[in-house]
């Protein structure tokens, strides 16, 4: 409104009518002016960042962003400066989800001793261990048992009583 009125009246006379003070006035005048510039090198920015950002499938971080427009355009401009533009303008990178390899099986199969052949020809030439673990509320009982194929007799070798925490 002050503006438009200084070319027909003097500022200071709009300024007192207003009720604002002359520093206070031109303070927020010439900040006004930077922002402009400050806006204007933000758009243009912008307009490097949206070109960069759709030539490369949306795959540059800021990082690599801000190293493409120095690169490219010769503008530098600092990483914070073009995170804060990339993320008012909804341009972050779009990271691609990594496929993992995985084998087929067991990743450490175990030798097969046995091949499924329990018989044998004399006593305690093919034993076996089973470790039986009983749930409980607060105790776990554990049973390890040895199995021998002979003549297919249990040891119970020892029970453990475990205390949960």
């Amino acid at each position: 409104m002050i503006e438009k009125l200084s070319s027909r009246y003097p500022v200071t006379l709009l300024l007192q009518v207003a009720e604002i003070n002359r520093s206070g006035y031109y303070r927020w005048l010439n900040r006004r002016m930077f922002q402009s510039e400050k806006s204007k090198e933000d758009a243009q920015a912008i307009k490097c960042i949206e070109k960069l950002y759709k030539k490369h499938y949306g795959r540059y971080g800021v990082e690599r962003m801000t190293t493409a427009i120095s690169a490219d355009y010769g503008l530098k401009f600092n990483h914070k400066k073009v995170y804060r533009l990339m993320a008012q303008n909804s341009y972050l990178a779009v990271i691609k989800v990594k496929k993992r390899y995985k084998k087929p099986g067991d990743p450490h199969p175990k030798k097969n001793v046995l091949v499924r052949n329990f018989s044998t020809s004399c006593p305690f030439d093919k034993m076996v261990t089973d470790v039986t673990e009983y749930n409980q509320i607060a105790n776990c009982p554990v049973m390890v048992i040895e199995i021998e194929f002979f003549d297919l007799t249990y040891f119970p070798i020892y029970t453990v009583q475990l205390i949960a925490l």
